[in-house]
């Protein structure tokens, strides 16, 4: 009543009655916004680049890996790059700092550069993290025109350290394994290793632009191991890679081949092999003698071609093959593998 009245005096005063302006940023939404704002990840927000991302997100982390995903929004093509600025509460912890294209080549583009489709960036995986570790990461991304979007912060916790249960080649392959291809040779050679031992050696020769490094007729068995449905959620498979060269692509691959119900190879692919594609990306070393990057990927991301993920029954089959594909620009001279294993 007190408003009403001290309202209807200012009408006879100056003949109106006005509102403040309300401002709906920070508001919560559904779907649109009033004015100029935008509608992100159900608050209201003013965007002034050109590009932006929603569902910043961690899709998931391994003891020493996050990967963090997102959706981009707009016209990708006015993407210049993104940032990924990661701290964390622990004082001095490995992986805190900000992630650039100096890093993670793909944070350089919208698109994953030569993958032979049309594949955007979704993410990227921050490596060399301490193990049962809180990190939190906000992302920047630039446009053409040198405006910016951040995200608001994210937190993950890499997971706890697990123990090496099956070793596809650690200075020797199992019994009965052979590297493929055959000419040149991607061999065992009896030093370059991560410890300074021997390592999976392949002389990248002159005009190769993609090779699959495959370890075949593996013979590993999870049988008798305690491996169980609650441990294959966290399990990852682990590999070191050091390749000298530029890179000529943003994109690689990593499968898992699998034996058929009866223990005989698999021919048929397609029900066969369980790729990790597009989502880990191999960065060379310009210069020797490079340094040796560490590769966590849990086996629940890898899939067959139709989507099917990996699961601990299809794994009860055994392991056959384990492949590395690496993509080769003109200066690359060589890639080793070493220490490869499955954790849990």
């Amino acid at each position: 009543m007190r408003v009403a009245k001290v309202c209807a005096l200012g009408i006879l005063l100056s003949g109106a009655c006005s509102v403040p302006d309300v401002s709906y940023e920070g508001k919560t939404c559904t779907d649109t916004c009033p004015a100029s704002l935008t509608c992100v990840d159900g608050a209201c927000r003013q965007i002034d680049s050109l590009v932006y991302v929603t569902d910043f997100h961690v899709a998931w982390a391994t003891p020493s890996s996050v990967r963090w995903a997102w959706t981009l929004e707009g016209d990708g093509t006015n993407l210049v790059s993104y940032s990924l600025a990661v701290t964390s509460p622990v004082a001095g912890a490995p992986g805190a700092k900000t992630w650039t294209s100096a890093d993670n080549e793909e944070l350089g583009g919208y698109q994953i550069k030569q993958s032979s489709g049309y594949d955007i960036v979704t993410g990227t995986i921050t490596s060399e993290m301490q193990p049962a570790t809180e990190y939190d990461a906000v992302l920047t991304v630039t446009d053409v025109d040198g405006h910016t979007f951040q995200t608001g912060s994210v937190r993950a916790e890499t997971d706890s350290p697990r123990t090496r249960e099956l070793v596809d080649f650690d200075g020797v392959l199992p019994n009965g394994a052979i590297t493929i291809p055959l000419a040149p040779a991607f061999s065992i050679a009896p030093d370059g290793g991560v410890d300074g031992g021997p390592s999976l050696f392949f002389p990248v020769p002159p005009g190769t632009d993609f090779e699959n490094l495959r370890e075949a007729g593996l013979g590993l068995r999870i049988d008798g191991l305690g491996l169980s449905d609650k441990l294959f959620a966290t399990a990852y498979l682990e590999l070191f890679i050091r390749g000298i060269g530029t890179p000529a692509s943003t994109w690689s691959e990593v499968w898992i081949r699998l034996y058929n119900p009866d223990g005989s190879s698999c021919t048929d692919f397609s029900t066969c092999i369980y790729h990790f594609a597009t989502q880990w990306l191999y960065h060379p070393d310009p210069q020797p003698p490079g340094v040796y990057r560490r590769v966590q990927i849990p086996l629940a991301q890898f899939q067959l071609d139709d989507g099917t993920p990996l699961s601990l029954a299809a794994l009860g089959l055994g392991i056959d093959e384990i492949n590395v594909g690496c993509p080769f620009g003109a200066t690359d001279t060589s890639t080793n593998l070493d220490q490869i294993a499955i954790w849990w």
